[in-house]
């Protein structure tokens, strides 16, 4: 693993955790050493396995011994990131009936960031729940109104920045920023649809480049395939992949035969 493409990884076990812990009725936990989060919801961030760093000798039983103690209800995510060990995770995964339900490139900044305006930070609740329902409905804009609530909730009580760009007294855009001691990442970026089209989007993404040159950080991001010449336009090269894997009808986690969950 080099440290380039280890980046994005750590950012996103930082990320999805954090946000994991501020969804309602969803505990925090650990299996073999991965990060788990159960919740009551199938949220993505909260429902989700990830961090796998096993020894190939030991893969076949340990993955064996996580779908032994779950069983059919809301779904379990598999995030399986092109760092994790073994190599072929996700083919053993596979063996056993799990799918790919999603792909998403990793990108890592790559050199200076043009100088841009910097955005508006949003600090006070009330701000940040405007910003959050934004992003929610942006990204979970067809799912169920708890499931909305919940993602919100999530985005608006997380310590991870909220920032946003105004015109004319409106709130047009706004990108959640994750910070880990290496990096800021990119999250929900959005931008109204009313006002797309007009750079926005980008003058968002340099703005967070320029934040990251002056705390001395990398950006990291993961965006689906279709978005890797628009980021790549703007200074990134992609490093990676993270893989969300389901098994059939999706498991939840079996409360009664395990106890993984910590407080």
């Amino acid at each position: 693993m080099t440290v380039r493409q280890s980046l994005g990884r750590e950012n996103v076990l930082a990320t999805y955790g954090e946000l994991a812990r501020h969804v309602p009725g969803t505990a925090l936990g650990e299996f073999r050493g991965c990060l788990v989060a159960r919740g009551e919801l199938p949220v993505s961030f909260s429902n989700f396995v990830a961090g796998f760093d096993w020894p190939a000798e030991r893969a076949d039983a340990w993955i064996d011994e996580l779908l032994a103690v779950v069983v059919k209800q809301p779904v379990l995510w598999l995030f399986v990131d092109s760092d994790d060990m073994p190599a072929d995770l996700e083919s053993r995964l596979r063996d056993r009936g799990a799918t790919v339900r999603q792909t998403l490139v990793h990108m890592v900044s790559t050199g200076d960031a043009l100088d841009a305006d910097a955005l508006d930070e949003m600090s006070g609740h009330a701000e940040r729940v405007r910003v959050a329902e934004l992003m929610t409905e942006e990204f979970f804009g067809s799912s169920s109104l708890p499931i909305k609530r919940a993602v919100a909730v999530a985005t608006a009580d997380s310590s991870h920045d909220l920032l946003a760009r105004s015109e004319e007294g409106e709130l047009v855009g706004a990108v959640m920023v994750s910070r880990t001691t290496r990096t800021l990442g990119i999250y929900n970026l959005c931008v109204r649809p009313d006002w797309r089209g007009r750079g926005i989007g980008s003058s968002m993404v340099r703005a967070v480049l320029s934040l990251a040159r002056s705390e001395r950080r990398q950006v990291v991001l993961q965006c689906e395939r279709r978005l890797v010449p628009w980021y790549f336009n703007l200074g990134f090269k992609e490093c990676g992949d993270i893989r969300a894997l389901a098994l059939p009808k999706g498991p939840v986690w079996d409360y009664n035969r395990t106890s993984w969950a910590r407080n």
